[in-house]
């Protein structure tokens, strides 16, 4: 066969190059002459292994016709060795030596050909086309293999091939060697294997999703799934493999492993959403991008009336918000951070009625052929409000009475002095102390003096116009604010009116009681220019009405103003106090109702001047908030309790939480929550071994207290409302607010048990703490009869006289030291 007609057994763009690798220089040249005249291109001719490897490493031949016997350190088959390893190009030996042994060598690096010599052109020729053929037949193949394993990489699919005759097979993947059944399904459990072999047996495929042993990390941490399909062949040669078998005629079983654990998980989190999504006590609504409805849950369903069908395609909008949401809500929504809005709402419903709801609005970021942009979930608010009313007229109210209490009483009366200061009216208040109540409530009972109470109440309300504001303060104090007042002379005929008519027999549980009253009256603006001031005129005037005799009506007088004059002699008397160390802390202890252990200390403040008299704080912790002063006392009571809590922390004696009160100035000016920050540190007092206590008040004052007590919050110091239930706070309020604690306030629980009004808002409270996740303490707990009612309502923690009186710290260390479980040491003194 000549040259050209042998080229067309393998069809190249050109000429095919070639390495010789012969040492004998003759027949080097005569067989690169013979292939060039075959149309081969003689790249180099070498007489050396280590020759020719380079050559290879150089050149990258097509082929390499490599005689056995050469010269230097590697014989042509180590030489061919070497060639396959690094460049896989193809080799054809060229020798005079056939022996079983140099054969045997020769196949270990899996030549091309071996051709014998001598032997003719045609017969190289044809050597050199075969084995260039079997290369490109090699490299398709390999190519071909590379595409596949790198399609199964992407699918995440591993060959898996297992051959039931002989139990052995072999997982396609990098460091797998071959096993039996129980290896190549390593981590399925020993039941599922049993399974899978005998439904292979039985020459039938296998599919499915298993759970198999091995932890995985992330977030679907927990166990992972691997999906199997596998299918019985019969047939001995790849040709001859048939896929439809019978039992025990499988000689081949050929499938795929992947591991699914994370589209398992996706799928569990998908089904619970789903579960969420039917379940949820929150109506859900769906929308595209223009606001059309695609999707509602049942709990839509059963809050507006509207079924599913009914409402796909509306506009969410027109359907449902009354009113619509303003022009360009939707727009903003979409360029909010976190894409997401929260507010009231009027919810429509399919019968006409509109529903009070807290909506959230989200907007879902854009996907491709994702149908939903928006989610909707609403609320109904008609409970909470209900509830919320409830407490704000408890808040505002006094339950005994019906009548506006002190918060209400305070809104109304600054709002009476702002219109009278406008309009140039006069405004009367008047302070009415019931005389000898104390004696008819512990002689009748405290039926009879609720009743009495009751009766007061209605005669005040039925007597006065209604501009004019009636109002129980507790006890058995009562305010009159009389507006548009003209002339002094009429408030004095009211007040007389009033005096008669509280003088007149009350009917209580069948027997005619008589009693009678003090009235104080104070005249804006000539007695006072703003609440504070008339409030204490018109106190001043009633205590003077009571000095007179009783049953008495008293205007304030100039003669009144030297108790106010007393009242700036506190003042001076209370900055020198600092100045003398004056000023001590004494600590009540905080207990669990439930088995009296001691939970936390309130630290309370006390003054004794160097005379030895003792200031009540009554006395004197007014006076510091109204001059500004409670701030420097802030501030010193904060030190002490430092100081006092690492002392006690180096003895073994440090109860588990420490209770401040916080004014609202203190929060309202200054950086109260940095001080706190940096004292804290100083005495490495841990956060959330303090809480402090402040008024319902404080949570009014404005945004700069609340952002104080944001980073209070946010340090881990707790935070309690001190007195609650005496101010105004609204549910929405409450649950937004960075709370811990609820203290009732011992107007509440001094009236425990025998009156209904106490214990309702008490146990109103309680249950609106455990729904808003807050824990309660009772403040005032004097009586064992008011402990067994709290006990019994579940109020958590309990204060007052009954479960431990103030102590000095000197004193409460011991008692600490008297209930510490440990070793314990002296207590270090404090400077100063």
């Amino acid at each position: 066969m000549s040259a050209l007609a042998g080229s067309a057994l393998r069809p190249r763009l050109r000429p095919a190059s070639i390495v010789v690798v012969e040492d004998e220089r003759i027949v080097a040249l005569d067989l690169s002459q013979r292939l060039q005249e075959m149309g081969y291109r003689v790249m180099r001719t070498v007489a050396r292994g280590e020759d020719a490897l380079h050559a290879v490493d150089a050149l990258r031949p097509d082929l390499v016709l490599m005689d056995i016997n050469i010269e230097g350190a590697l014989d042509g088959i180590e030489a061919a060795c070497r060639i396959r390893e690094t460049s896989r190009t193809p080799v054809v030996f060229m020798t005079a030596y056939a022996e079983d042994e140099t054969l045997a060598r020769a196949q270990s690096s899996r030549p091309y050909g071996y051709l014998i010599k001598p032997y003719e052109s045609r017969e190289l020729h044809a050597t050199i086309q075969v084995a260039l053929a079997r290369h490109d037949a090699d490299a398709a193949v390999e190519r071909s293999e590379e595409r596949l394993r790198l399609a199964m990489d992407v699918a995440g699919l591993v060959v898996w091939d297992w051959d039931p005759r002989t139990d052995r097979g072999t997982l396609a993947q990098p460091g797998a060697v071959p096993g039996d059944l129980s290896t190549l399904l390593a981590g399925f459990a020993a039941a599922d294997r049993a399974s899978i072999r005998t439904t292979l047996l039985r020459g039938q495929p296998v599919t499915g999703v298993w759970p198999v042993a091995g932890p995985v990390d992330g977030p679907d941490a927990g166990g992972r799934w691997m999906e199997l399909h596998a299918k019985p062949l019969a047939g001995t040669r790849l040709g001859e493999l048939r896929g439809s078998v019978e039992s025990g005629t499988a000689t081949r079983v050929v499938g795929v492993l992947r591991d699914v654990t994370g589209r398992r998980h996706a799928e569990e989190r998908l089904r619970q959403a789903g579960v969420v999504y039917e379940r949820i006590a929150d109506a859900i609504v769906m929308a595209d991008s223009r606001r059309r409805i695609v999707s509602v849950n049942p709990a839509f369903v059963a809050l507006t009336g509207w079924t599913e069908a009914e409402v796909l395609g509306r506009d969410t909008d027109a359907l449902l918000h009354e009113p619509p949401h303003p022009d360009g809500f939707w727009e903003a929504l979409g360029k909010e951070p976190d894409g997401l809005w929260r507010g009231e709402v009027g919810l429509r419903r399919r019968d006409g009625r509109v529903l009070v709801a807290l909506q959230t609005a989200s907007r879902v970021p854009e996907a491709e052929d994702d149908e939903v942009r928006y989610v909707l979930t609403c609320s109904d608010l008609t409970s909470m409000r209900r509830a919320q009313e409830e407490l704000s007229y408890l808040a505002h109210h006094d339950v005994l009475t019906g009548l506006p209490n002190r918060a209400l009483l305070d809104e109304r009366l600054d709002h009476e002095l702002q219109r009278a200061r406008r309009l140039g009216h006069g405004v009367a208040l008047m302070f009415i102390d019931l005389d000898g109540f104390k004696t008819i409530n512990d002689s009748l009972g405290h039926a009879a003096g609720d009743r009495l109470l009751q009766e007061v109440g209605r005669r005040l309300r039925a007597s006065i116009r209604d501009a004019d504001t009636a109002a129980r303060l507790g006890g058995d104090e009562f305010v009159v604010v009389m507006t548009d007042l003209a002339q002094p002379e009429d408030a004095s005929r009211l007040a007389d009116k009033l005096l008669s008519l509280l003088a007149e027999p009350v009917d209580v549980g069948g027997r005619k009681v008589k009693g009678s009253a003090s009235i104080g009256v104070a005249v804006f603006p000539q007695d006072g220019g703003d609440r504070g001031s008339l409030m204490m005129a018109a106190d001043s005037a009633m205590y003077a009405a009571k000095a007179s005799g009783r049953n008495h009506v008293s205007f304030y007088t100039r003669a009144l103003a030297r108790r106010a004059r007393r009242r700036l002699d506190v003042e001076q008397g209370l900055r020198r106090s600092l100045e003398r160390g004056e000023l001590a802390l004494h600590f009540q202890p905080i207990v669990a109702l439930s088995d009296n252990s001691l939970v936390a200390a309130e630290a309370l403040l006390r003054w004794e001047r160097e005379d030895g008299v003792s200031v009540a704080p009554q006395q004197f912790v007014p006076v510091a908030e109204d001059s500004g002063l409670i701030e420097t006392i802030g501030v010193f009571v904060l030190e002490r309790i430092c100081e006092h809590a690492r002392a006690w922390t180096e003895a073994g004696l440090m109860p588990p939480r420490l209770c401040m009160n916080v004014s609202p100035r203190q929060l309202e000016r200054g950086d109260f929550a940095g001080r706190l920050h940096r004292m804290l540190d100083a005495s490495g007092l841990s956060p959330d071994r303090l809480e402090i206590e402040v008024t319902e008040t404080a949570l009014r004052s404005g945004a700069a207290s609340l952002r104080q007590l944001d980073t209070i919050r946010a340090l881990g110091v707790r935070i309690a409302i001190d007195d609650f239930g005496t101010g105004y706070s609204s549910l929405s309020a409450l649950k937004h607010l960075p709370l811990d604690r609820l203290k009732i306030d011992r107007s509440f629980v001094q009236d425990l048990p025998h009156d209904t009004g106490a214990v309702a808002i008490v146990e109103t409270i309680v249950a609106m703490s455990r729904t808003l996740g807050l824990c309660v303490t009772a403040e005032g707990i004097e009586t064992d009869a008011q402990l067994a009612a709290l006990r019994r309502i579940g109020c958590e923690d309990g204060q007052g006289f009954l479960l431990g009186r103030p102590l000095d710290a000197v004193t409460f260390a011991e008692r600490l030291r008297a209930s510490a479980g440990g070793p314990t040491r002296p207590v270090r003194p404090l400077r100063g």
